[in-house]
């Protein structure tokens, strides 16, 4: 094709129009760039693009169709992008939402089998009041229930508080925690019997 050309001109077929795969490439990655850059980042790769389009509408005198079309497409491109954000977002505030309500739950749980062994504690403590003037003896029997029951009430809310940690604390800042499998033998470890 080139010997057909006049001298000195040199042929610039694809040169002056990007190819259709550079243009849906730069709409991917605008689209892409809306969705997971941070929102500064994002607003300015939105606003540069526009401004981009904008300039390229200022400049010449009657824009051609295919100008225009591309301007439309970026926009819907940005929108797509930003479309796709808002779901991520939805999504991810989703999450914690059912993260904070079993946080929430398992804080209720902790409560209860706290609750449940400090009681036993305190009645344990009344009781060794009432029978140390009357028999003392049975005093170091019933302060060794005390301190057991207390070691249970540690060990009870610890597991509790395992399952209430993030799995990165849980890895940084505590041993190996039970799950929430383990529920049940907690509370029934807590109440005598397990729920069904």
């Amino acid at each position: 094709m080139a010997d057909l050309l006049p001298r000195g001109v040199e042929d610039r077929a694809g040169l002056d129009d990007p190819g259709a795969a550079a243009v849906l490439g730069l709409l991917v990655l605008g689209g892409s760039a809306v969705r997971a850059l941070a929102r500064r980042q994002a607003v300015a790769v939105a606003v540069a693009g526009l401004a981009l389009m904008a300039a390229g509408l200022l400049t010449v005198e009657a824009p051609s169709t295919p100008f225009r079309v591309g301007i439309e497409v970026w926009i819907l491109a940005l929108g797509a992008g930003l479309g796709l954000r808002l779901l991520d977002h939805r999504r991810r505030a989703a999450a914690e939402a059912v993260r904070q309500e079993e946080r929430i739950a398992l804080a209720r749980e902790l409560h209860d089998v706290v609750a449940h062994h400090i009681t036993g504690i305190v009645v344990q403590t009344q009781a060794a009041r009432i029978v140390a003037g009357r028999r003392a003896e049975t005093l170091d029997a019933t302060l060794a229930g005390i301190e057991e029951a207390g070691g249970e009430a540690l060990t009870a809310m610890r597991r509790v508080v395992g399952l209430l940690r993030d799995t990165d604390d849980v890895a940084t800042t505590a041993p190996t925690a039970p799950g929430p499998e383990q529920l049940a033998e907690l509370v029934g470890g807590s109440t005598g019997t397990a729920p069904r």
